[in-house]
């Protein structure tokens, strides 16, 4: 009797140990989810209806000034944390081509070049680096969705909606410079046409989505994933409904910059010091911030040296979007295995 008690005691200990891992990784993909969904959502909602709907509500303009700080430089300056990881820093140091001399050459060259370069050239050269800004911002879309879709049914991301995702990237380029002035106002006729001509490069982007809805029955049967794609999609849509910059431009901007914290935080908070680690992550930003702050002024640069430090912050974004490329490309060995062990509760949900 007592050895039934007993065993029956056991086989229930058991039970409940393999029902609690699948609890907690299921928490920790729900916090994640919700986190990059709020991410995602607030600033491109948020800032057109502050600007349209309650200009003048002060917790409302307090709450756009704090989206601004988290989600612009201070997500670039992120990036420095990886530098701190013994692990990346091994991995870094064995590729140090793309992570150390590539970051270095980057960021020195952009500042000799901006300090040397008349006016003309720096705002091509800006207008260039807003180009690849905004490629950075829509490849990041691809992996928003790969992680929704390793955390759902499993199926990787199919060429159709891999293709929808890279046309939609054409009519936020042509209507970026619309709004955002790089100081060529001889040529805002010009960046105006391309803003309304952008309206039209949506018909390949809708084409190539119904043509992955069509084959990708993963698509159909998974509405998660159907919403960050669409998402995705129409990650740039916003700057053909709104006529002020604000509305039409740094919602989205801002929405990147959430999202990229949201995965930081998890990449710095999953290590044997969680606290020390997400310490260092949060004095790296700040500290970061405030040096970055200074590129905002590089429309009102007018010395040699102001030009050099503007070219220099401009270096570190740059820098970021390499590195960033690199350390994310989840077929790489590396990637695979750190970025896996971090996001376990997310690419091992198939296991629960």
């Amino acid at each position: 009797m007592f050895r039934l008690i007993k065993r029956e005691m056991v086989n229930t200990q058991s039970s409940l140990e393999l029902r609690s891992r699948p609890v907690g990784r299921n928490a920790r993909w729900t916090l994640f989810l919700l986190a990059m969904t709020a991410a995602s959502l607030l600033p491109i909602l948020f800032i057109p209806a502050q600007r349209h709907l309650f200009p003048n509500v002060q917790a409302a303009i307090y709450a756009v000034a704090l989206f601004n700080i988290l989600g612009a430089q201070l997500h670039v300056a992120a990036t420095g944390w990886f530098y701190t990881d013994p692990t990346v820093r091994t991995y870094f140091w064995h590729n140090r081509g793309r992570y150390v001399l590539a970051p270095i050459a980057i960021i020195v060259g952009t500042a000799v070049v901006f300090a040397a370069a008349n006016a003309a050239t720096r705002s091509y050269l800006l207008g260039a680096y807003l180009m690849w800004q905004l490629w950075h911002y829509q490849k990041q879309n691809f992996g928003v969705l790969s992680f929704v879709c390793a955390g759902t049914d499993g199926a990787p991301l199919s060429k159709w909606e891999r293709r929808t995702l890279a046309a939609a990237f054409l009519p936020g380029a042509l209507g970026f410079l619309h709004f955002f002035d790089i100081n060529l106002p001889d040529r805002a006729g010009e960046f105006a046409q391309m803003y309304h001509f952008g309206v039209f490069a949506y018909a390949p982007v809708l084409l190539c989505f119904a043509i992955a809805l069509w084959c990708n029955d993963s698509l159909r049967r998974n509405p998660l994933r159907l919403a960050f794609f669409v998402y995705g999609s129409l990650f740039f849509l916003p700057t053909y409904l709104f006529p002020d910059a604000p509305s039409a431009i740094t919602g989205f901007a801002l929405a990147h910059g959430l999202q990229y914290l949201v995965f930081m935080t998890v990449v710095s908070g999953r290590t044997k010091a969680p606290l020390a680690s997400l310490g260092a992550f949060a004095v790296i930003s700040g500290v970061g911030y405030y040096l970055l702050l200074g590129g905002l002024a590089l429309p009102n640069a007018t010395e040699w040296y102001e030009h050099l430090f503007a070219g220099a912050v401009l270096g570190v974004v740059m820098s970021h979007f390499v590195i960033d490329a690199g350390l994310w490309r989840m077929r790489e060995p590396f990637q695979r295995s750190y970025i896996g062990k971090k996001f376990d509760f997310v690419f091992n949900r198939s296991s629960r």
